[in-house]
């Protein structure tokens, strides 16, 4: 899958307003294992001029975080 956006950041100190472009590229390798690649260009003189990104989003099984029944002994 393919991403992209136009973002604007104000930044309070300086009164200066950041806006970049950014664009990434994702790939499901499992049902709960994504990774992902991209990169972001600043459009202004106040934002990051460029910058590169890779990451993963792992979900967790629902076996791991459900809650047990509580049960008397």
């Amino acid at each position: 899958m393919v991403a992209g956006e136009l973002w604007h950041f104000t930044q309070p100190l300086t009164s200066k307003n950041a806006v970049g472009n950014l664009w990434a590229i994702s790939y499901p390798v499992r049902d709960n294992l994504v990774l992902d690649a991209g990169f972001d260009h600043g459009l202004t003189s106040s934002s990051t001029q460029w910058e590169g990104f890779l990451g993963f989003t792992y979900l967790l099984p629902h076996r791991l975080w459900r809650s047990h029944d509580s049960k008397s002994i």
